[in-house]
């Protein structure tokens, strides 16, 4: 069952001087020093999570984890070596597509390569089914290399955002010239092959030749030339302002974190070696990414955010939400509270919040009307593991406390929102 969740969101959105008895440190050396220690007190829980996290990472096997490709393609690969004829290939076969989701696409293209020698030289059924299939592959993998080799290894702002710029338009051809001869082979074998068609008209754009110099019976024509006024064209500046972020998908929030004015960035990967990144805004028209600053180095993945006030102190902190689309999936969520200084605390332990559940899906609202935002999850269940959802409230002393199985709300489903 698949839910959706839709949720209102809402938000509110001194220490005496220690005394000293030696005389040779100065007073600011003094307040320099209670200042590192009161930071280093407020960031003790972070180290804590960061290790949970670490250890969650790294007990995640290949089979548990949807971003350990490139485990699961040695795996096969390793399985592939003693298998006799028939499974050597069909393992080779998973190790390659594991290759090349991992990004090790050179790799993969060199077992596609491999396996279509070694199958044109074997009596198997539908042998021509077999080969296209391979061959498709083969189209794939060279496609993407076309992508890594110029719209990363050479990226500029209008990389693969169609229709391309004529900025765009690749400098490293090769691949793309692969990619065309496969796919070519593919629609000439199957003219109602539109996948391949269509990735056929890309692959000539990427090289500048969907105008001129592609044959016109492959063509898929543009849609009518829009109307600027209507839906004009967004630049992507991302790279000019220092927030290019090339990871894994995750959340986003924007806000003005550190009161001064001008909205910040905080964004996470749901990679569980990525931390959460702070892009603090310059007041110049960029921006700085201030994570290790701010205590969330080892703070990692995360596939959404969202943020509030959940203490009322004026300061927005950050929750981030764990484990979403994996089994079991049973990883930790993070309400991260704003010191006001610069830095972020993780209280998810302190504050009562601490559970492990596959999630994506939350919102803060004031559920119970006492002007303290309470905090509902909807939470994963697949299978025979089961996630009710969670509703907390708020407790007006930075706690909370789960009343979800007395209100009923304590459902269980596969929830989105």
């Amino acid at each position: 069952m698949i839910c959706i969740i839709i949720g209102f969101f809402l938000t509110n959105c001194s220490n005496q001087e220690q005394k000293t008895t030696k005389p040779q440190a100065s007073k600011s050396q003094n307040n320099n020093s209670n200042l590192s220690g009161q930071v280093s007190d407020k960031l003790k829980s972070n180290d804590e999570m960061a290790r949970m996290l670490k250890t969650i990472n790294a007990n995640l096997s290949p089979q548990q984890s949807s971003y350990k490709n490139l485990g699961r393609a040695q795996m096969a690969m390793q399985a592939a070596r003693n298998a006799p004829q028939a499974q050597k290939l069909n393992l080779k076969n998973l190790a390659a597509n594991e290759f090349l989701l991992a990004g090790k696409t050179k790799e993969a293209i060199k077992i596609y390569q491999e396996l279509m020698t070694a199958m044109s030289s074997l009596n198997i059924p539908n042998k021509a089914a077999a080969m296209n299939t391979m061959k498709s592959f083969l189209a794939l993998a060279y496609f993407r290399l076309g992508e890594q080799e110029n719209c990363i290894d050479n990226h500029q702002a209008g990389s693969c955002i169609l229709p391309l710029d004529q900025n765009a338009l690749y400098v490293n051809k090769e691949s793309s010239r692969q990619a065309i001869t496969y796919l070519t082979e593919l629609i000439n074998s199957n003219p109602k092959d539109l996948n391949s068609k269509w990735l056929l008209n890309v692959a000539h754009m990427n090289l500048g030749q969907y105008s001129n110099g592609m044959n016109k019976k492959y063509k898929v024509p543009l849609a009518a030339k829009e109307n600027k006024k209507m839906f004009p064209k967004f630049s992507n500046v991302s790279s000019s302002l220092g927030l290019d972020d090339n990871r894994l998908s995750g959340g986003v929030v924007v806000d003005d974190f550190n009161d001064d004015g001008f909205l910040d960035i905080i964004v996470s990967s749901w990679d569980l070696n990525h931390s959460v990144y702070y892009y603090e805004n310059d007041g110049k028209g960029s921006f700085i990414n201030k994570y290790k600053e701010a205590g969330l180095a080892g703070i990692t993945g995360g596939l959404n955010l969202n943020h509030c006030d959940y203490n009322n102190d004026g300061h927005l902190d950050f929750f981030i939400m764990r484990g979403a689309w994996l089994e079991p999936g049973d990883h930790p969520n993070s309400l991260m509270r704003n010191n006001g200084d610069g830095t972020f605390t993780d209280v998810t332990i302190a504050s009562g919040l601490f559970s492990k559940h596959p999630t994506q899906s939350s919102a803060w609202a004031d559920f119970n009307q006492d002007g303290y935002l309470d905090l509902v999850i909807a939470n994963e269940t697949k299978g025979n593991l089961q996630h009710p959802c969670e509703l907390f409230l708020n407790q007006k002393n930075g706690t909370f406390i789960d009343v979800a199985s007395k209100v009923n709300a304590n459902q269980v489903g596969f929830f989105k929102g």
